[in-house]
């Protein structure tokens, strides 16, 4: 899935803290931030959105930045980082681990789905 939005790393340890682009932008997005109430220290890599007539839409997220509006702003969550060593360990291994911590969580954060796809992306969002 292409998803039209800031890729961001959501540090948690406690409090969450959100990177993209290297900038700590916790304050951009702190009603992501405050959804990850969780107490094991993680790192989530995914992006961030805003979904507009079925597809994500990235000048609809810099409009809503530009007012300071979050309301629509979701982290669809693609990969994961935690105490666990997961860096020999297979993609789907680590998507395995991302759904049942995500499926903790409540929106605005969401699971990336796998798929499978060749040579084509897509922005349309599943069920679209």
């Amino acid at each position: 899935m292409k998803y039209d939005g800031y890729r961001a790393q959501v540090h948690v340890d406690g409090a969450a803290k959100i990177f993209t682009r290297g900038h700590d932008w916790t304050h951009r997005f702190s009603r992501i931030a405050k959804s990850f109430k969780l107490k094991s220290q993680t790192i989530f890599d995914g992006e961030i959105v805003v979904v507009h007539e079925d597809r994500t839409n990235f000048s609809e997220l810099q409009a809503d930045l530009a007012k300071g509006r979050q309301d629509r702003m979701v982290f669809y969550a693609f990969d994961i980082h935690n105490g666990e060593d997961l860096r020999g360990k297979p993609q789907l291994y680590r998507k395995d681990r991302l759904k049942e911590l995500i499926e903790m969580l409540d929106p605005p954060i969401l699971y990336s789905e796998h798929t499978k796809v060749t040579g084509r992306s897509c922005s349309r969002l599943p069920g679209g």
